[in-house]
């Protein structure tokens, strides 16, 4: 009777259902964030508003020297995308946070020939798709970093 007990009390930690769902999240904002950085690159607006929540999303920035805040709808950047050779080659995931199963925040590093960015993606699963509502971002020019394909 006590090995039944044993062998029951060992499976229960298989039968709980939220021990996937991060790892699968975590895989679909690495995905979401992939898609990004290769759009960006390619200017490929059909692929950018896949990941992009078009409507609600906004980019947000300083501009100059840090002088003012600015902002567009992500559905105003696809307007106006072009390529951008070079950009996300390569990048790094510095972290990435979930929240609960439906919020995600993104850091990742980008290096360019010019500089590198600091990016902060804010990510919200609806209808069980993750879709990047912020982007905000440092330009840092001349700043050469140590980054990693992911």
């Amino acid at each position: 009777m006590l090995r039944l007990f044993v062998l029951f009390a060992g499976c229960i930690p298989f039968a709980s259902a939220s021990s996937a769902a991060p790892t699968d999240d975590a895989a679909a904002v690495r995905h979401a964030v992939s898609e990004y950085v290769a759009g960006w690159r390619e200017g490929d607006t059909e692929r950018l508003s896949k990941v992009f929540d078009t409507e609600n999303g906004h980019i947000i920035w300083l501009s100059g020297e840090g002088e003012e805040i600015r902002s567009m709808t992500f559905g105003e950047a696809l307007e106006s995308r072009r390529p951008n050779p070079g950009y996300g080659d390569p990048y790094h995931i510095v972290s990435l946070d979930i929240v609960d199963g439906y919020l995600a925040v993104v850091k990742f590093d980008i290096q360019t020939a010019e500089g590198a960015y600091v990016d902060y993606l804010t990510l919200y699963k609806s209808a069980s798709k993750w879709k990047i509502v912020a982007k905000t971002f440092a330009w840092r020019p001349g700043v050469s970093l140590s980054v990693d394909q992911d």
